[in-house]
């Protein structure tokens, strides 16, 4: 599985931030959707691209929402996760928004139009309200070289929310809170010659964290 074996310097410049954020940052974006289910290559038709993206929009909006609630608060620990999980979202959303328009443009524009007009827009607020997330979220007191050590600890983090072990899958499922009993669900993907199992919520594809998932540690950035 994907390790990133990245160094961060002592000084993180603009062009070694967006390097980070287009190679070694997003390559872990992408390992975590796939194994969960999310990858492109799943999509057989336009209407399951449209499912893929509103709901990649939700999960950006939610992000952005909180990013900006922590500035609000002051939270320095909850700002620099915040920002994290808005790059995290956008990149799979920016990712499969170019594969969709690049691979089934068609049947993919003819989904987005058969969609309520509120549904539509939902894209273009999630696509408008990153910048601005961002923005609050590192503000001026936050470095680059913070964010990037940051993303380093999200990505190992992360990894806790999918297995490859069957053994561990069975026990996050036997755990799944009773009032959560046939809303989330444990699922099962071939991803890159393995098999990995994930809680999902059914409603919108989320992924759930099991009930032995430890937060990430921010506090001492």
């Amino acid at each position: 599985m994907f390790n990133t074996g990245y160094e961060v310097p002592e000084i993180v410049e603009e062009k070694e931030f967006n390097e980070f954020l287009n190679g070694v940052f997003k390559e872990a974006v992408l390992e975590f959707n796939g194994a969960c289910g999310k990858s492109v290559s799943k999509v057989k038709d336009g209407h399951q691209a449209v499912d893929m993206v509103i709901n990649e929009c939700k999960r950006v909006v939610e992000e952005c929402h909180e990013t900006i609630k922590a500035y609000h608060d002051k939270d320095r620990k909850e700002r620099l996760d915040g920002v994290v999980d808005v790059f995290w979202t956008n990149t799979q959303l920016s990712h499969i928004l170019t594969y969709f328009l690049a691979n089934h443009k068609e049947p993919f524009m003819a989904g987005l139009a058969n969609l309520e007009y509120d549904d539509q827009m939902y894209l273009q607020y999630a696509r408008d309200l990153v910048p601005l997330a961002l923005k609050l979220g590192q503000g001026t007191n936050i470095s680059a070289k913070a964010v990037v050590v940051s993303a380093l600890r999200v990505i190992a983090n992360n990894k806790l929310k999918y297995t490859d072990d069957a053994s561990k899958a069975e026990l996050w499922e036997k755990n799944i809170p009773v009032e959560f009993k046939g809303l989330h669900v444990l699922k099962s993907y071939e991803y890159n010659g393995g098999i990995f199992y994930c809680i999902k919520r059914l409603e919108d594809d989320y992924i759930v964290k099991p009930y032995d998932f430890k937060p990430v540690s921010l506090e001492d950035l």
